[in-house]
């Protein structure tokens, strides 16, 4: 833990958590930073979320407060949860079974990034 910027990294073993611990996640791009403005790259973004709605049930385990909210554009996605704890969500999506619902989905994992919203405004 990086504790002046707050981030975890952990080369080559899976999705790393940046930020601290809170409530809301938000997946976005890698090769770049959240304010770049890309988004986790899929191979089809009509055909990732035809899969991706068929996870329910994986999704269910997660311990999510509420749904997933996403958008696709093209072959980009973006996804934002909430969850009682970050890190069991972070050890969830790194399990066997999400890696392979990504796989399946047409999920590039080398694009993607967790962040945890831990600032508000206004």
């Amino acid at each position: 833990m990086n504790s002046a910027s707050g981030y975890t990294r952990r080369a080559n073993a899976g999705i790393d958590l940046h930020g601290t611990a809170r409530d809301s996640i938000y997946a976005i791009s890698t090769k770049g930073v959240a304010s770049d403005g890309k988004s986790i790259e899929v191979q089809d973004g009509v055909k990732w979320e035809t899969s991706f709605r068929t996870h329910g049930d994986l999704f269910k385990t997660y311990g999510l407060l509420g749904p997933v909210q996403f958008t696709v554009s093209g072959n980009e996605v973006a996804l934002s949860v909430d969850t009682a704890d970050a890190q069991a969500f972070l050890k969830s999506i790194n399990e066997p079974q999400t890696v392979e619902a990504m796989k399946v989905d047409g999920v590039k994992r080398e694009t993607v990034k967790v962040y945890v919203l831990d600032k508000s405004a206004f």
